[in-house]
């Protein structure tokens, strides 16, 4: 099951994501967000919905590991606000220029079905917020 990038003007880019029910289902979908990440090595994050698919899963490049996130939830957002260039997959050649928190507190499920949380900062708090933007069909530049 190989999916390719959906671009700007896909409808699902702007819907909000479902819930994942069942981790075990979503194996699949995550293997393929996971291989896709490891083709493409400048992309730092992925969300579910920009290869077709209407569910709450993000994977983020965190140092050299790729992390799948499973019905992320942020829930905190510290230290101020810091604007910086970004790009989107789903709307390439284009870079944006849009504030975002400089850490957040996270919680999720991991592909194993375990809770987790997590608080980052600096880049891998930028590419979360991103990536959570997909899931509520938000792409940058607040469109």
């Amino acid at each position: 099951m190989y999916k390719t990038i959906r671009i700007d003007g896909d409808p699902i880019l702007t819907q909000i994501a479902q819930p994942v029910v069942n981790v075990a289902a979503e194996q699949r979908l995550v293997s393929n967000m996971l291989l896709l990440l490891t083709i493409d090595e400048e992309a730092v994050g992925l969300a579910a919905p920009q290869v077709g698919e209407s569910k709450r899963i993000i994977v983020i490049r965190k140092g050299n590991a790729l992390v799948p996130m499973i019905n992320p939830i942020i829930t905190g957002k510290f230290g101020g606000v810091e604007a910086a260039n970004e790009s989107c997959l789903s709307i390439p050649g284009k870079i944006v220029v849009v504030k975002r928190h400089r850490m957040v507190m996270l919680r999720y499920t991991d592909r194993r079905g375990n809770s987790q949380t997590l608080r980052a900062r600096g880049k891998t708090a930028r590419v979360i917020q991103h990536e959570v933007d997909h899931l509520d069909g938000i792409l940058i530049g607040g469109r």
